[in-house]
């Protein structure tokens, strides 16, 4: 009992002592700008800031903890500075107060965000539904939009939740008026001929434009066709049987569009000798046209979808043109000819044949053999001379349209079917129920999955009243049940979670779980283990999250986080100075967004350690990214593939992507500085202090030699000051060494600059620089390398951005304590990021609102 009594004496001194050094500490160092008075930067240390229940006082002591450990106050301009043992007894009070007073998560109240929100509906009423235009973009905070803090209800916005109930349940409940129409012809005999198959459905297809099918229903076909090839055909002579297609065209369609978005309707095979004949039926929708394809042409491109490439636009196979042109013969009479044929094309084909039969080659002086890059510009020249020589010598196919008759069985537009399928799904059948018992089980079952958890019996009821009130009153028993479901569409139940504070119960653990990986509401499984009382069991918890994490619909989390965290969404906004690079194109900004989200994707579902996205020895490019940005030797075909490489080089992880690098600069010019600020808070997780607002753009001055500054002296001269240099010590260092990727991701070693035509002139960069721990760095190999070396600092740095996306919150100091401890943990099983991702959703952080 003595013993007992002691300690608890002993340890009430020691607390009274550490607040007494506390005060002192603050009274002398802090007090003098930072009072009542002065309160620079609305900073005021005699407020009460003891109230461990308000989350600001948190904030408060954390934003103090980090000035003094990274050294930012006192100020250096401040010539009272606390000595190292002052600094370090007053860093660890802090840290034992907070972590003494904090309790992890505190998430305000959440609704769905927009995507959140277009998702669960989707999901839920299985519909293809898209949020109207004029629904307002949610605004971000600590790098994501979907923090509750941002996540505000206005008027115009819960305007739109009433639009979107309404049109929800149209889609639902479909008005369906259709009169008895009599079958008719609905065409004249026709004839078409096919002698392609490229991409383009005007190019590849024999397409009936005059045909607008009036009414959705069956219509039956009747066609042959038949295959013509000569001697004298130019192409290889076909293998095997034709392959003819019948597609369907949606009044919507692209017609410059690829031909796989069609709806195809029947395949064909049939012997070349012989005839197809065809008489049979097939659902047309109102508004549709149709389409012809010869599948197995010689011209064609061998590419799966969507069949052309990006530096061959007509879509022709390059290996069946360069055949082609192997042919000296053919080599001449092209050149001889497109050089005088323009712009009268329909001359092309005569004056060819007449040299080509002619076949004599008059070798001029100057005739030479014409590159590849000039058949792409005269791709429409080699298009119209294949089409005469088909149609004239072969090969092609013929197809003759006899008759199409109907409809001979109404049907309705296969876009009503779906809707009438999804009301099927959410209504079952009735068996015999009565109203209210029917729409009792419809409300349970749906209200489920609308507010993720198991309906109380008052909810159901309250829901199911306001059906039959309706119905009570004269109107079908679908519109007092859509009427409720309206309802249920903008109750606060659906629009937001984690409404209770404290511990996660189990509906909404598996809510959270969901939305952090899908981005959308639980499905079966999830609910089922919380139902049952499982998702709780750590085992059960790391199953899921597992499971879903392997699931197709884990793409939300690569493409929503990765697009956020490392900036991929701005890519779209970005468009790079021509005189940077001409060619830039979509499809280059596309591949670069697809090359960090494969990167992602494969490092998450494979658990490949955490080190792979610094330093992997694999990585993703596609022909234009090699071509243009990257400039190696690897060879890749027109999409983004997997390719292997050696660690430590220029190209491979994230910090060396062009996405990556295209998102810190903006398409004309480089910073150290926002690329340094970029690195420190997104890959090293160090905290930096708001900048000062009165804080000068970078401006280039004139040297006393007349030459120009180099970067780093116009940076200098912006960080000489004392009181800057705190904050830029780590930001520099970083920035300086991305200096030789370009705006859009390129190597240099020399600044391009236009106004100096010899290149020898331009400046060189200069990428080294001495991190704050003396490390050296002059290379993104050892930027590399040292990040690998300390990579609990990006494991960290990541989960915590992991963490506020997950929970859509700021995260306190307990929280990433709670953080630091789980990267450490993992560490020690081998760093597999999957292994990172489920531990931290076991954590208290995680589990708690």
């Amino acid at each position: 009992m003595f013993r007992l009594i002691l300690f608890s004496f002993v340890l009430a001194s020691s607390l009274f002592a550490d607040a007494d050094f506390k005060k002192q500490f603050l009274s002398k160092y802090c007090y003098d700008c930072h009072d009542s008075v002065e309160a620079e930067a609305d900073v005021d240390f005699e407020k009460d800031f003891t109230n461990w229940n308000d989350p600001k006082t948190g904030f408060f002591w954390e934003t103090v903890y980090y000035s003094l450990k990274d050294s930012y106050m006192p100020p250096a301009k401040k010539k009272k500075q606390p000595s190292k043992e002052e600094r370090t007894k007053m860093l660890s009070i802090l840290q034992e107060e907070m972590l003494s007073n904090l309790k992890p998560g505190g998430t305000t109240i959440r609704r769905l965000n927009r995507t959140e929100y277009r998702n669960t509906i989707r999901d839920i009423f299985k519909l293809d539904y898209e949020l109207p235009e004029s629904f307002p973009v949610d605004s971000r905070k600590y790098g994501f939009d979907n923090i509750g803090d941002g996540l505000q209800l206005s008027s115009t916005l819960m305007n739109q939740h009433f639009k979107v109930a309404n049109e929800v349940v149209d889609e639902l409940f479909p008005e369906i008026v259709q009169k008895e129409v009599k079958p008719k012809f609905i065409c004249r005999p026709r004839p078409f001929m096919i002698w392609n198959s490229m991409s383009r459905i005007t190019w590849g297809g024999a397409v009936h434009y005059q045909l607008r099918v009036e009414h959705s229903g069956y219509y039956e076909f009747v066609f042959d066709s038949t295959y013509f090839t000569t001697e004298k055909a130019r192409l290889k002579p076909l293998e095997g049987n034709v392959i003819v297609e019948l597609y369907a065209i949606p009044e919507d369609a692209d017609m410059s569009g690829n031909i796989d978005a069609l709806r195809l309707l029947d395949r064909y095979e049939f012997d070349p000798k012989d005839k197809l004949q065809i008489k049979k039926q097939y659902k047309l929708n109102k508004a549709d046209r149709i389409c012809f394809r010869w599948v197995n042409s010689p011209l064609t491109t061998k590419a799966g979808p969507p069949y052309e490439s990006r530096y061959q636009k007509f879509g022709i196979d390059r290996n069946v043109l360069f055949e082609l042109f192997e042919d000296e013969l053919f080599q001449y009479a092209w050149d001889e000819t497109v050089k005088n044929i323009w712009p009268n094309l329909k001359n092309l084909y005569p004056r060819m044949k007449a040299i080509l039969d002619k076949g004599v080659i008059d070798k001029k002086p100057g005739h030479r053999k014409i590159p590849f890059r000039d058949y792409n510009v005269h791709r429409d020249f080699i298009r119209f001379f294949l089409r005469d020589e088909a149609t004239n010598v072969g090969p092609k196919v013929n197809v003759m349209l006899k008759s199409i008759r109907g409809p001979v069985k109404q049907e309705q537009h296969d876009s009503v079917l779906k809707r009438l399928k999804a009301q099927k799904f959410l209504m079952k059948e009735r068996n015999g129920l009565n109203d209210k018992e029917y729409a009792d089980k419809i409300m349970s079952r749906l209200l489920g999955k609308l507010f993720r958890k198991s309906p109380s019996k008052s909810q159901v009821d309250y829901y199911t009243s306001i059906a039959l009130r309706h119905i009570e009153t004269g109107n079908s028993f679908k519109k007092g049940l859509a009427l409720a479901i309206r309802s249920a569409l903008v109750s606060p139940h659906f629009l937001y979670r984690s409404v209770k504070p404290g511990t996660l119960d189990q509906f909404a653990l598996a809510s959270r779980l969901s939305y952090f990986i899908w981005g959308t509401t639980p499905d079966y499984k999830l609910l089922r283990s919380a139902v049952k009382g499982e998702l709780i069991r750590a085992d059960v918890l790391e199953f899921q999250t597992r499971r879903m994490l392997l699931d197709s619909r884990s793409s939300y989390l690569v493409e929503r986080f990765t697009g956020q965290w490392l900036g991929l969404d701005k890519l779209d906004f970005i468009t790079p100075d021509e005189r940077l690079i001409k060619d830039f194109s979509n499809n280059l900004r596309d591949d670069f967004k697809e090359e960090t989200k494969m990167l992602f994707a494969e490092i998450l579902k494979q658990n490949k350690p955490i080190e792979d996205f610094i330093d992997p020895d694999f990585t993703y490019l596609s022909q234009e990214s090699v071509k243009k940005i990257y400039k190696t030797q690897h060879k890749v075909g027109v999409d983004v593939e997997r390719v292997s490489i050696k660690r430590g080089g220029r190209i491979g992880g994230i910090l060396t992507q062009g996405s990556v690098m295209m998102a810190t600069a903006n398409g004309v010019d480089t910073q150290p500085i926002l690329r340094g600020v970029w690195l420190v808070e997104n890959i090293f997780g160090i905290h930096l202090p708001s900048p000062p607002s009165s804080v000068p753009a970078l401006q280039e001055k004139k040297r006393a030699d007349n030459k120009r500054q180099s970067v780093r002296e116009i940076v200098k001269e912006h960080t000489e000051n004392p009181n800057c240099y705190s904050c830029h010590k780590n930001i520099d260092p970083l920035g300086f060494v991305l200096e030789n990727f370009d705006p859009v991701g390129r190597w240099r070693d020399t600044y391009e600059d236009h106004g100096i035509k010899n290149k020898k002139n331009w400046l060189k960069v200069e990428p080294e620089s001495t991190m704050p721990d003396g490390e050296k760095l002059n290379h993104i190999s050892k930027l590399k390398k040292y990040l690998v070396k300390n990579i609990d600092m990006f494991s960290g740095c990541m989960s915590e951005k992991l963490m506020t996306f997950a929970t859509g919150r700021k995260l306190n100091f307990l929280d990433k304590k709670i953080i630091r401890d789980t990267v450490k943990k993992v560490k020690k099983k081998g760093n597999g990021f999957q292994d990172l991702v489920v531990e931290l959703v076991k954590t208290e952080a995680f589990r708690n609102k």
